[in-house]
């Protein structure tokens, strides 16, 4: 979990924290998380009284490759599950990437929707099915 106040007082910044040099280092844990298959969790959104700026944040941190964002008052919590549970779209997206593969007698490249689609994108079509049956 990146915890943006505690790396905005080491490197002496008095700035808002979401800005700058702590964007760079969110996006840097992102990625070295990522490499290593490890889900990093995003940091906490510290205004309470501004739940679109908290989804605003949440979904930035979602396409920055984060699983999650850390809250810190009961409020934040369903705007961030909404944020990153797959959508619909995503699901239906996985399901037709799976039961393309399916059908088949490997796991090598083939075309869904026009598109070429191989083992990598198999695996986040599953992992999103797999996300949605946990949450079930």
């Amino acid at each position: 979990m990146f915890g943006a106040e505690d790396f905005a007082l080491d490197m002496g910044l008095f700035s808002h924290p979401g800005q700058g040099l702590v964007n760079y280092a969110r996006s840097a844990l992102a990625v070295a998380a990522g490499s290593g298959q490890i889900r990093a969790i995003d940091k906490v959104f510290t205004d309470i009284s501004d739940p679109d700026g908290l989804a605003a944040e949440a979904q930035r941190a979602r396409d920055l490759g984060f699983a999650g964002k850390a809250v810190i008052h009961p409020g934040q919590v369903g705007a961030v599950n909404e944020i990153f549970s797959p959508t619909e779209v995503e699901e239906r997206w996985a399901r037709r990437i799976v039961e393309a593969f399916e059908r088949r007698a490997d796991e090598g490249p083939t075309i869904v929707d026009g598109r070429m689609v191989d083992r990598p994108i198999l695996e986040r079509a599953r992992w999103i099915l797999d996300r949605l049956e946990e949450e079930g």
